[in-house]
């Protein structure tokens, strides 16, 4: 049993000070719902580098087989691809 300490009072200003006012509740968590605007860039951003791998692939094909033009169309392709993936992912 667990004894309760007593509290000594020799005037009134040895009384505990009552409650002020009570703490603000806390604000609720964020939301787990993702943003429509950051999903469409994620979404983006990886298109664009799957396209990238895809052309930087047929680069290598293309000049594998000495198709000098295409590989070089494919990898500037592929290089552009791999700009707009990184834009994307910086506004994430």
């Amino acid at each position: 049993m667990m004894q309760r300490r007593m509290v000594r009072r020799d005037d009134e200003s040895d009384w505990p000070e009552p409650p002020g006012e009570p703490e603000p509740e806390p604000e609720p968590p964020p939301s787990t719902e993702p943003d429509p605007a950051r999903q469409a860039a994620l979404e983006e951003a990886a298109q664009s580098w799957l396209s990238a791998v895809d052309n930087w692939q047929l680069g290598n094909e293309e000049f594998n087989k000495r198709r000098y033009a295409s590989a070089v169309s494919a990898y500037t392709a592929r290089q552009k691809f791999a700009l707009n993936y990184f834009l994307n992912t910086t506004m994430i």
